[in-house]
């Protein structure tokens, strides 16, 4: 997976690389989503995809920061809300742990996350 340090949660599916909250994996450029985050459902996938896309966007300049930051948290919010459903509580607490190895992980390296 080009370098990304991965986690394994068996909620997901196994094997994941870790990320932020913007998809970005610890290979700084190198952004995930949808079933390579862990295996969820397809809305998960899209919205995924959207903070992925936004995040992106962002950071070449094609978007606004504060346009993409409302972008981002309408998104996490979407997000939230598909994981209320059956095994909600783990995919939650799963994609939680993959958030905090990506700043366990950058704290490590001496990088912000």
């Amino acid at each position: 997976m080009a370098g990304c340090q991965l986690t394994f949660d068996r909620f997901l599916g196994g094997w994941a690389p870790i990320h932020n909250e913007n998809m970005e994996t610890t290979v700084p450029g190198i952004y995930i989503a949808g079933d390579s985050t862990g295996v969820e459902e397809a809305n998960t996938a899209i919205e995924e995809g959207k903070l992925a896309g936004t995040a992106i966007a962002a950071s070449l300049g094609y978007l606004d920061q504060s346009k993409a930051d409302s972008l981002l948290e309408a998104a996490w919010e979407r997000l939230k809300g598909l994981r209320e459903g059956a095994h909600g509580e783990e995919r939650t607490q799963a994609k939680e742990h993959q958030l905090r190895a990506y700043e366990e992980y950058m704290e490590r390296r001496g990088e912000v996350g």
